[in-house]
This record gives structure tokens, C-alpha cells and sequence, in this order.
């Protein structure tokens, strides 16, 4: 059987054969940057990869029941690591963190909008507006890695890993200030570090194929999607060529299911903006059925 084609919308077996998909939220300071939308970096991450689980979960329903296709778990970096929620998606439809009301805009039937209130479940929140940290990334590949070798069967499809941040990987390291003398000492560091615990990560199988490990880099400058060469990032910026180098090839199954995309495409992207962050989160939590459809880069 070919690598990278078993389909978790298969999985019958009660989570036993299930996707897998991983998120892992930068939660450090900078998080809380402005975005052209007016919401944080923070905010807009925490709104689509909560809109993303609601949307697996109805994907996933029969006869009013929600299937266990899919495991999910959550993980938050930023001075410190944490699991904020972990489980197959009855679990998750059954306990999120809490359920709010929200205003939703949807098709009036005649051409136009209305504003209807709606029940959404919240599994992730945005970081608080005063809230300090370190991008602690590899302490958080690290955790996954650990939580993949505990769940990951040979029968699961390959795993899904979605590592979105804004910055370079760096840890806090006591007694030591950041000065422009060693700002890039301390970070190459650091990316040497993250660099050998998301080659842990990608290492894990099962019988359809290595974790595949996605990188969003949410920033500001150049929007880049799914590039296969790493001149096409246009600059010499360390942390979006690191980003690159972790970054999963997108398996050949997934590009032929794909349009816009080349070959060799990396599970990157860069500075996406709202709807191409969204595609890229639909993408990757879809895992062998994904596909993608680039029109306008």
C-alpha cells in the first residue's frame, strides 16, 4: 500500500485506527502583535483552530453521534509547555473548555447577510493581553514526540503535526540578557536544539508513513505558500529558514489530490493571510484526503 493514503474518514475501530492531528500554539509575548484584521496574532490563531475541531467533529457525525475518526491534542509553548487538551472527538465534543455565544454572519436566502447568535464550544484561548514568554518550541516538540510514542499505533494513518508561531525557536536562559552582541549566538542555539527534537518527531511511523511535520510562521512581510526552495523565502531571515528546513515535504498522494502546488512543496507557509491560514489548517487536519487549491499566491 502506498504511503500517506489512509484515509481517516476509515477509521471504524473506535479511535484504535484514528488520524491523528497535533497543534502546537506558540503562546509567547509577541503573540499579542496586531493583525490587519484588528485581532491579535493570538486571537485569530485560537478563533480558526477552534472553528477547525468544530468543523472535524460535524464531519464526523452519523445519526446524531460523533465518530471517533480522529484524535486531536493541543499543545501550548511559550516559557513553559502544556497539554491544554488532548483526546478523540467525543471527548472533545463532550468537554471543551467552555461554550460561548457568538455572532455568525450567514446566507439570508435572498443575495444577502444576516447576523444570527450560536453556540460554540472553545477547546483554545488567545493569551492574555499582558502576558510575557520565551517560544519554547523545542521543549514543545519534545512533548509531542513523547505523546505520539504513547498513542501512535502501526494501524493509525501518519500523524499530523501543526507547529504555528510567530518567531524564532529560543528558551529562557537564566542570568543571561539579550544584547545585539548575542542575540544570534543564543538563538542559533536554540534552533539547533528545536532542530534535533523535530528530527525526534518526524522520526516516529506507523505502516502509512512518518509524522508529517507543518510549519504556519504568522508575521509580517511577504505572504509565501508551500514553497519547494528555500531561495523562494526571499531573504536571509535564520528563523523562516529553519522553519523550512523542518518542514515536511507534502506527500506525493496529497499533491496529485492538489492545484497551484509544485512539486517537492514544502508543509510551510508564511505570513499567510486569513483565508490561507484557514486552507492551510483545512489541509492538514484532513490527513490523506487533503488536497489543496492554490489560485492566487
Amino acid at each position: 500500500m502506498e504511503k500517506y493514503t489512509k484515509q481517516w474518514s476509515s477509521s471504524n475501530n473506535g479511535g484504535k485506527d484514528c488520524g491523528i492531528l497535533v497543534f502546537l500554539v506558540d503562546k509567547s509575548g509577541s503573540m499579542n502583535e496586531l493583525l490587519e484584521n484588528g485581532q491579535t496574532r493570538s486571537e485569530m490563531v485560537a478563533s480558526v483552530i477552534n472553528r477547525t475541531i468544530e468543523e472535524i467533529i460535524k464531519r464526523n457525525q452519523q445519526d446524531g453521534k460523533v465518530k471517533d475518526r480522529t484524535r486531536i491534542v493541543i499543545i501550548s509553548y511559550s516559557n513553559e509547555v502544556k497539554i491544554e487538551k488532548a483526546g478523540l472527538l467525543t471527548d472533545l465534543f463532550n468537554n471543551p473548555l467552555e461554550v460561548v455565544e457568538v455572532e455568525q454572519k450567514v446566507p439570508d436566502g435572498n443575495g444577502g447577510l444576516v447576523t444570527i447568535k450560536k453556540k460554540q464550544r472553545i477547546w483554545t484561548k488567545p493569551i492574555g493581553k499582558d502576558e510575557q514568554g520565551c517560544t519554547c518550541m523545542a521543549e514543545a516538540f519534545a512533548v509531542a514526540t513523547r505523546v505520539l510514542k504513547e498513542v501512535a499505533q502501526p494501524s493509525n494513518p501518519a500523524p499530523i503535526v501543526i507547529n504555528i508561531s510567530d518567531g524564532w525557536p529560543q528558551f529562557p536562559i537564566e542570568g543571561i540578557d539579550y544584547t545585539e552582541e548575542n542575540i544570534v549566538e543564543v538563538f542559533s542555539s536554540s534552533i539547533d536544539l528545536t532542530r534535533r527534537c523535530a528530527k525526534d518527531l518526524t522520526a516516529i511511523e506507523t505502516d502509512d508513513g512518518n509524522v508529517l511535520l507543518y510549519n504556519a510562521y504568522i508575521g509580517e512581510g511577504e505572504k509565501i505558500l508551500y514553497p519547494n526552495d528555500e531561495k523562494a523565502l526571499g531573504s536571509e531571515d535564520i528563523g523562516k529558514g529553519f522553519l523550512f528546513d523542518i518542514s515536511s515535504k507534502i506527500p506525493e498522494p496529497h499533491l496529485r489530490r492538489s492545484t497551484g502546488v509544485k512539486d517537492a512543496a514544502k508543509g510551510l507557509v508564511i505570513n499567510p493571510d486569513e483565508v490561507s491560514f484557514i486552507d492551510f489548517i483545512d489541509f492538514g487536519s484532513r490527513g490523506g484526503e487533503g488536497a489543496l487549491e492554490i489560485k492566487n499566491k
